[in-house]
């Protein structure tokens, strides 16, 4: 079988390109008898592989394993009906060239086994090493387009709103170089491989629960498939932009236009509140003017009152008989 080498072609370019591996041999079981893991790992044994080669012997059988899962998963998906996704549609499981690239090449390689205890069978795996990346660009944002965070993302998953936590994991050390042993982010661990009967969730949290006792990690990151999504939200991960090749210019375009758009809202938000305040103002002076013509009026009308009850007071007006009440 092959697995791929990393490296520089003639002309200085990176080059991935196949190389051979020893053969591996096939598991004696079959993958569909494999028993499902039960909680707290009763009735199974939690193993942890020494060596990459103690990882490697294994590779049929974790490649089996991920497919049963994916099989299982499908069919469990078909017969319940309340689900959103319940089409039987599968994700594409972990692909032989894949599983073997990442036991190949990933430095350090660590994690944990679970097989059933009385007949050895595999029933989950989870590989875990140091985030190491090729690009010297490679960049943590969420809030740029080139995240590929989308509107759906955003409104049906949890992900880093603020962009928070890429901020933080942008600040992390790192170090090396992208065109030989790569960038190594050395304070963030990464889950390579991930495949198991029941017990996926379970040797995550034990993983989690080991990098924080110890204080070598900060945070944990990985890749996730559409369908594996709300597995990882629920044990606590959210969605963070990961951009292995940023356009830097384009970006700073983008956040030019954003911050103009910004501005410009800002500026037809003032107007408009200018406007209401003027016209409230319109309002207020015509209040005022009314007030004054109608206070005019009463006293225009008081001083006739008393100018005529002052006429009908006289000699005259009573000889005249003009003297009763008006």
């Amino acid at each position: 079988m092959g697995g791929c080498y990393t490296g520089r072609d003639a002309d200085g370019n990176m080059d991935a390109r196949r190389r051979l591996f020893d053969e591996v041999r096939e598991p004696v079981y079959p993958m569909n008898k494999v028993p499902m893991a039960k909680k707290y790992l009763e009735g199974s044994v939690l193993l942890k592989p020494p060596s990459r080669e103690s990882w490697w012997c294994c590779l049929t059988e974790m490649l089996l394993l991920c497919n049963e899962a994916a099989n299982r998963q499908a069919s469990k998906n078909m017969g319940n009906k309340k689900k959103d996704n319940a089409d039987g549609v599968q994700s594409k499981p972990l692909g032989l060239e894949y599983i073997a690239d990442r036991l190949d090449t990933d430095d350090p390689i660590f994690g944990y086994m679970v097989r059933s205890k009385r007949e050895g069978w595999l029933q989950g795996f989870l590989t875990m090493t140091t985030f190491t990346t090729w690009h010297e660009d490679f960049l943590w944002n969420s809030l740029v387009r080139e995240a590929g965070i989308s509107d759906d993302d955003k409104r049906i998953h949890k992900w880093d709103f603020d962009g928070s936590l890429a901020r933080d994991l942008q600040n992390c050390e790192r170090s090396g170089d992208a065109n030989n042993e790569g960038i190594v982010w050395k304070r963030v661990a990464e889950v390579s491989l991930l495949g198991a009967c029941g017990c996926g969730a379970q040797l995550l949290k034990l993983m989690i629960e080991e990098l924080e006792a110890g204080d070598q990690y900060d945070f944990v990151v990985l890749q996730a498939t559409d369908n594996a999504i709300g597995f990882y939200e629920h044990l606590g991960f959210v969605r963070v932009g990961a951009i292995a090749r940023p356009a830097l210019e384009l970006m700073a375009q983008q956040a030019a236009e954003a911050q103009a758009r910004a501005e410009r809202r800002a500026k037809e938000n003032e107007a408009k509140r200018a406007a209401r305040r003027e016209e409230k103002e319109k309002e207020d002076k015509s209040v005022v003017a009314d007030a004054r013509k109608q206070s005019e009026n009463i006293k225009w009308r008081d001083v006739c009152r008393r100018v005529v009850t002052e006429c009908l007071a006289t000699p005259e007006a009573a000889a005249a008989g003009c003297n009763k009440p008006w």
